[in-house]
């Protein structure tokens, strides 16, 4: 989407739209993308194990 961004004059807030998100938020991408934060690279996901599912829900604060 970044790179989408730059592509013409005034992409931004077209491509924001077109992909349901905020302008804001890309522009925060963009400023990520020029400080060499985002490196275009496959995402990383994390495997999680859940445990002991039977146990009810507690709240920890009321």
């Amino acid at each position: 989407m970044v790179e989408e961004s730059y592509r013409g004059h005034r992409q931004g807030s077209v491509v924001a739209r077109r992909h349901g998100i905020s302008r804001a938020l890309l522009t925060q991408w963009r400023r990520a993308w020029h400080k060499g934060l985002l490196d275009g690279g496959r995402p990383v996901f994390t495997p999680v194990e859940v445990d002991n599912i039977d146990r009810p829900f507690r709240r920890a604060y009321r």
